[in-house]
């Protein structure tokens, strides 16, 4: 951290700064941070190349009665929502 050789991404989650970056770092980190979350609406459309938009922030669905997800320095929307009994489920 002090000599620059590792990056905090958010509380807790730190990356190597020669990988430092990527194209879905906010998708990474936000998934780290919500285990049980849900990438939904157009941040998925998004990562699977199904739009043209690129949004400002990362969708995430939580099951209902969650917590809200605070990560520092990324724009995150999340929704409360029964992911639990989603006729689709959840891709692991």
């Amino acid at each position: 951290m002090d000599d620059g050789g590792i990056v905090e991404l958010s509380r807790g989650l730190y990356q190597l700064a020669e990988s430092a970056g990527g194209e879905n770092i906010d998708f990474i980190t936000v998934c780290a941070r919500a285990p049980h979350g849900m990438v939904c609406l157009n941040s998925a459309l998004a990562h699977w190349d199904l739009t043209d938009e690129l949004p400002h922030t990362v969708h995430l669905a939580v099951p209902a009665g969650s917590h809200r997800l605070v990560v520092t320095g990324r724009a995150i929307c999340t929704r409360d929502g029964r992911i639990e009994s989603s006729p689709i489920g959840m891709a692991g």
